[in-house]
């Protein structure tokens, strides 16, 4: 299993999914591999665990990652590479 942020992440999401609506964008595959994750959806909105998540291929890859949380005050957050 991954550490650092990306647990971090997985840890946020699933604490306060109830409350805010979280939208996840990342990559299809891990880092330096070449190979996309089995049984995923590439390049359209899925469910991941109760989490709405966009696996991106590298064709469609922006450079970029975002982070979208629609709460009340619909605060959004882009995070940029």
């Amino acid at each position: 299993m991954a550490g650092g942020p990306i647990q971090s992440i997985a840890t946020l999401t699933k604490q306060l999914g109830n409350d805010i609506d979280f939208k996840i964008t990342t990559t299809d595959r891990d880092f330096k591999s070449n190979k996309p994750y089995d049984n995923v959806k590439v390049n359209e909105w899925t469910n991941f665990e109760g989490r709405d998540v966009f696996y991106v291929s590298p064709e469609n890859d922006e450079s970029r990652i975002c982070f979208e949380a629609d709460s009340k005050h619909s605060t959004r957050f882009h995070l940029f590479k």
